[in-house]
């Protein structure tokens, strides 16, 4: 590798990846195996909210928020990379 030249974060690559991914791009076998996935999630979701860690996990959140606001402000954001 030519020292001159600065490889890009993982997260440069992956970012740009998505960013240049559209829909009409995807193959539908891809498509399909993501609405899967969606559904498992929601699935888990809904029934992992009714055990006793979800609660847990509910009451500490806003305590998490407090110590690091900063962080959750940049979140979404070109600042948080």
């Amino acid at each position: 590798m030519d020292a001159s030249i600065t490889p890009l974060p993982l997260r440069k690559k992956l970012s740009d990846f998505i960013h240049d991914t559209s829909f009409e791009k995807l193959q539908p076998n891809i498509i399909h195996h993501a609405k899967l996935c969606l559904l498992d999630l929601i699935g888990v979701s809904l029934a992992g909210g009714c055990q006793k860690a979800a609660s847990i996990m509910q009451s500490l959140i806003p305590a998490e928020i407090a110590l690091d606001n900063d962080y959750y402000k940049k979140m979404g954001t070109k600042e948080a990379f």
